[in-house]
């Protein structure tokens, strides 16, 4: 398959997106992750034994962290796996109103609706550091970290304010009021900032406050979204209903065609016919009697086959017809006339919903005639074939494609 690159003829769509929790089985050679679907994995962690006010959340690369708001003011560590360590530290005694954190890399930041932003080292401890929000905000709600500045919400302005390393506001904000009206978290994804709706969802931005129009919704697991975090791969956020963390992932966005490592194959999530051709390489030549060679898998019954010569159609034969057979098979095709082809195109006849066909390569052959091997006849005129010393096999081919060997074994008596 080394003739130039394929791609999918007279498809409108050339990719699909696939849940995170769809049971189907689709090839993943060639997919890339969602920025605008993301969906529950089914994946939770209990932390109602530690907060029954759970509000931010945040990761530090390792551990999970969660704020308690009213009962305990305590942060709380869970391991990756939602288990709780057993550490925890207050903040209750620097500000009892204490409700979201973020982690910048070194140190832990936390935000109280008192309006203030305080440092905690990694173990928990009060550095000192803070700053003053109040003559931006009115009730913040969370904190997030982007690498070089804060952004904090107001649950009553509907904002979201910018502040520099050193706390200090860089007049930069903008309004979420329309999307996000009661607004309990903010997380950093590396590009996009996504504030949560306790009663909606969770919504995604740009750095420059625009709204982008993605969303996902929570509200099946939990009614209460209170505080995001993204940890490099999934989006968590705690749940002030039933008191559990909860796991979300993006879609992935899968191919319908993939060529790369002497491999193709096509691919779908709806019912539809769709063709697989390769761009024109060089010319080959086949005359009547040749055959070729097909190294396939498919789940899908009936594939065509066509040879295309400057564009325009030379040849079509079938290649699978009512096939049952879902594991790597050869399929033979006689080829019954003369013709040169630069290009060959699968044809998927209404393939439906997870089938796909894969092709590893193919092969031209032709027959050999006109050859002439010496035979021996034994001297004492028994009319039988001599081999010389040692075992052989004989390869008989027919014409119809198919062989039979026969095993000729040394007998020593």
């Amino acid at each position: 398959m080394s003739a130039g690159t394929w791609y999918l003829d007279g498809v409108g769509s050339e990719t699909f997106n696939k849940t995170y929790t769809d049971s189907a089985s689709y090839l993943l050679d060639n997919y890339t992750l969602s920025d605008n679907y993301f969906d529950y994995t089914g994946a939770h962690f209990d932390i109602n034994g530690e907060t029954s006010t759970p509000r931010g959340i945040t990761w530090d690369g390792t551990n999970f962290w969660v704020v308690d708001f009213i009962i305990t003011r305590e942060v709380y560590q869970y391991t990756v796996a939602g288990v709780y360590t057993g550490t925890h530290f207050d903040v209750g005694a620097v500000d009892g109103a204490t409700i979201g954190i973020t982690w910048n890399g070194t140190h832990f930041w936390t935000v109280s609706q008192s309006g203030n932003a305080y440092g905690y080292t990694a173990a928990g401890v009060y550095t000192g550091d803070n700053f003053d929000t109040s003559g931006e905000m009115a009730l913040p709600t969370d904190i997030t970290w982007d690498g070089t500045n804060f952004w904090i919400v107001d649950i009553n302005l509907d904002e979201v304010y910018q502040y520099t390393a050193l706390g200090v506001y860089t007049g930069v904000s903008f309004d979420i009021f329309a999307e996000a009206p009661i607004s309990f978290g903010i997380t950093w994804d590396g590009t996009y900032l996504w504030v949560t709706d306790v009663n909606n969802g969770v919504y995604k931005y740009t750095d420059a406050g625009v709204y982008t129009g993605t969303y996902f919704d929570t509200l099946d697991e939990d009614g209460g979204a209170m505080g995001v975090v993204w940890d490099g791969t999934y989006f968590w956020i705690t749940g002030q209903d039933n008191l559990e963390v909860y796991q979300y992932a993006p879609d992935r966005i899968i191919s319908k065609y993939y060529h790369g490592g002497d491999l193709i194959y096509m691919q779908t999530n709806e019912t539809e016919t769709f063709n697989l051709r390769n761009i024109a390489g060089t010319n080959v030549s086949v005359v009547d009697g040749n055959y070729m060679y097909f190294n396939i898998n498919s789940t899908t019954e009936n594939i065509q086959l066509k040879f295309y010569l400057g564009g325009v159609e030379q040849v079509e034969y079938i290649l699978l017809q009512n096939n049952v057979n879902s594991n790597n098979q050869t399929v033979l095709i006689n080829i019954d006339s003369d013709f040169t082809f630069d290009q060959v195109e699968f044809i998927g006849v209404v393939m439906s919903d997870t089938e796909y066909f894969v092709c590893y390569g193919y092969e031209v052959y032709e027959y050999l005639t006109g050859y002439v091997y010496e035979m021996y006849i034994d001297p004492d005129g028994q009319d039988y074939l001599m081999a010389q010393f040692g075992n052989y096999t004989l390869e008989i081919y027919e014409r119809s494609g198919g062989s039979f060997s026969l095993q000729i074994t040394q007998n020593i008596t």
